[in-house]
């Protein structure tokens, strides 16, 4: 998979308000780190990692996030840049966020060879002790994924 941009561009969905005032990339060795600029509640930033991934080679797009002492939770989309397919393979998750995570795109979408893909990835920041009480990541807590690739079957 070559990445050829992660960013926190744009806007977050349906808002005037920049992404980048919610959220900074880092890096540390090989692991992506997303830094929260302010506490997440309310709020949907998301980052955009653009792709080029040989769906016939490198199929699955997989990822893990490490454990921090910010909420994990987090929704994905996948858009296929040539179509402009939408697909959302998370709308919000609570559990199973430290798992490792892989979805097949060429049978998502349908599509074969080299294709560029635009990665949504939303760091919701909170979390969740019961179906009432909520707590919220906190300006300079952060998340960390220990990969973000494409892998073959």
């Amino acid at each position: 998979m070559a990445l050829t941009r992660i960013t926190p561009r744009g806007y977050m969905d349906a808002t005037a308000q920049p992404n980048s005032d919610w959220l900074y990339l880092g890096r540390v060795g090989d692991d992506l780190l997303v830094l929260f600029r302010q506490t997440s509640e309310g709020g949907w930033p998301h980052f955009t990692i653009d792709a080029e991934i040989d769906v016939d080679r490198t199929p699955w797009l997989t990822w893990r996030q490490l454990p921090t002492k910010a909420p994990g939770s987090f929704a994905l989309k996948v858009i296929d840049v040539e179509s402009r397919t939408l697909r959302t393979l998370y709308a919000e998750t609570f559990s199973g966020v430290y798992d490792y995570h892989a979805h097949n795109l060429r049978e998502l979408f349908q599509v074969k060879g080299k294709r560029r893909f635009e990665i949504r990835y939303y760091p919701l920041g909170w979390g969740q002790k019961t179906a009432e009480d909520f707590w919220w990541a906190q300006p300079g807590q952060y998340v960390a994924f220990d990969f973000f690739r494409a892998e073959s079957d």
